[in-house]
């Protein structure tokens, strides 16, 4: 299924961000505490630098990189550091993807906590 396809990807590349020398080369002025972000910035502007993102489909691309986009700290929510208006800030930006987005978002930070 390629539901599951996207998720392996995005698990797979989801910390790219987090090297110093691709952000400052491909993501120059995003900070390490952005890694997402940036990771989003170079997918958008460089997809060719992560093929295995390139090859999945546009409603899947445009997944990822929207849930990339978002700046939320799952952590923090749960020790009350941000408010629930980030929740609001997560729903706008990955609505237009449905269920599916919503889904692929909470396996994201739940794989992720693990």
């Amino acid at each position: 299924e390629e539901a599951v396809d996207a998720m392996m990807v995005f698990m797979a590349i989801h910390a790219l961000g987090k090297i110093t020398q691709l952000r400052e080369e491909s993501a120059p002025g995003f900070s390490a505490d952005l890694h997402d972000v940036a990771l989003a910035h170079i997918l958008e502007s460089q997809p060719e630098l992560v093929p295995s993102v390139q090859r999945l489909s546009p409603k899947y691309q445009s997944l990822i990189i929207d849930s990339l986009s978002v700046d939320f700290q799952f952590s923090q929510f749960l020790q009350a550091e941000i408010v629930p208006f980030n929740l609001v800030v997560v729903k706008e930006k990955l609505q237009r993807h449905g269920e599916e987005g919503f889904s692929l978002f909470c396996f994201r930070i739940f794989a992720q906590m693990a």
